[in-house]
């Protein structure tokens, strides 16, 4: 998650149980760098719905926090060390918006002029665009989308369209699919499908008619994951990485005397 114009960060965190009408008072949630050092910062609490906002100040740095909370023993109005006996498990990273900009900056300069879709599709992200080949609708990523980690880019800015994004659907003809069509991966992938499929067509060739001697296959094999390497699939690599994909084979198979 970003950091905002003003350098501090924003959470929200909703409970579990509401806070006792007595003590709501008294306990402090703060984010905590590394779990351990207590953000200055503040909280509110909404007990119609059991949620508390958190902001913390002076992000001087990059790092991993977390919500912690305690009570208020000496009535400072501060979560001390010595007070703090709740941390949660979820990590955030948060970054500031001169680092989110740096990255961005890099991206946009980064040499990859002889890697195509990996180009394509950094460039669409730092631009906010959609990538070429792709048709763009729209859709909402969550904090804790599954296979997402540190999503700055769908975050950066909660105070408009919180979580707006846009699912790219790129044609079978885009240089991206093409791409993973020719890959060294797929066609390992590939390979190994149609060798497992070797008895079948077999048996289902020797039932065909004597005046036919063409027969179509399909076979689906839903979410198949897909590691693309370095070498030899350098670009895939780049813009995918490890993706999955829904698979249908459709092949005619031609029975030829020899």
């Amino acid at each position: 998650m970003g950091a905002r114009n003003d350098g501090k960060a924003y959470v929200k965190a909703k409970l579990g149980i509401p806070l006792p009408q007595e003590h709501k008072d008294k306990v402090i949630f703060r984010l905590a760098k590394n779990g351990h050092q207590i953000m200055n910062g503040s909280h509110t609490y909404n007990p119609s719905d059991k949620t508390v906002s958190i902001t913390a100040d002076g992000l001087s740095d990059e790092a991993d926090y977390f919500i912690v909370c305690g009570y208020d023993k000496n009535n400072n109005g501060k979560l001390e060390a010595a007070e703090k006996n709740i941390v949660d498990d979820i990590k955030l990273k948060i970054v500031s918006r001169e680092k989110y900009h740096s990255a961005i900056n890099t991206l946009k300069n980064f040499p990859l002029n002889v890697f195509p879709n990996a180009l394509n599709l950094v460039e669409a992200f730092a631009s906010s665009t959609t990538p070429e080949g792709a048709i763009a609708t729209p859709t909402t990523i969550y904090q804790n989308e599954n296979g997402l980690t540190h999503n700055v880019g769908v975050l950066f800015k909660p105070e408009a369209n919180p979580g707006d994004s846009i699912t790219a659907n790129f044609a079978h003809r885009s240089e991206l699919l093409q791409g993973v069509i020719k890959s060294h991966t797929f066609n390992n992938w590939l390979k190994g499908r149609l060798n497992e499929r070797r008895a079948e067509v077999q048996e289902k060739l020797t039932k065909i008619p004597p005046n036919q001697n063409t027969v179509w296959f399909e076979w689906r094999y839903p979410k198949q994951g897909f590691q693309f390497s370095i070498v030899p699939d350098s670009d895939l690599f780049l813009a995918l990485g490890k993706v999955s994909f829904n698979m249908t084979i459709q092949v005619p198979v031609i029975e030829m005397d020899m």
